[in-house]
């Protein structure tokens, strides 16, 4: 079980988890992810950092650390120790969920049932592989 990042770190990690999520998913994916969510914020309460990832129309995925002047689509709010502890998979998503550790908001349940799972499984695969697991 790995530590959780310091602020310096996430950083790092984060861009090499949105490099690596550009690799896995083709342009056709992320045109169709940009179809119901154009931009994804993560607002890491304890370390006051925000990321953002945006699903071009072009099929480009692209992580900026400044607010893109986007309305984000999706808004997970947590703190940077449940985000690494849920993707190196000791917390379950859905049990974070329900203790109110992770909230989210922007898209209706139903649409984030459609195609959000599938993107933050994928998502925390590549954070993973950034942290070398």
């Amino acid at each position: 079980m790995s530590e959780v990042p310091t602020r310096e770190a996430m950083l790092a990690i984060m861009t090499k988890m949105t490099e690596l999520a550009g690799e896995e998913l083709d342009s056709g994916a992320v045109v169709k992810i940009a179809e119901v969510i154009n931009a994804l914020c993560l607002d890491l309460t304890d370390m006051e950092l925000r990321y953002y990832l945006r699903f071009g129309a072009d099929g480009e995925v692209e992580l900026m650390t400044e607010d893109p002047g986007l309305q984000p689509t999706l808004t997970i709010t947590t703190t940077s120790e449940t985000l690494h502890n849920m993707a190196i998979g000791v917390t379950n998503p859905a049990k974070a969920f329900a203790m109110r550790k992770v909230k989210i908001s922007g898209v209706p349940t139903m649409k984030l049932g459609i195609i959000g799972g599938d993107i933050i499984d994928m998502l925390f695969r590549c954070y993973r592989e950034a942290l070398g697991e």
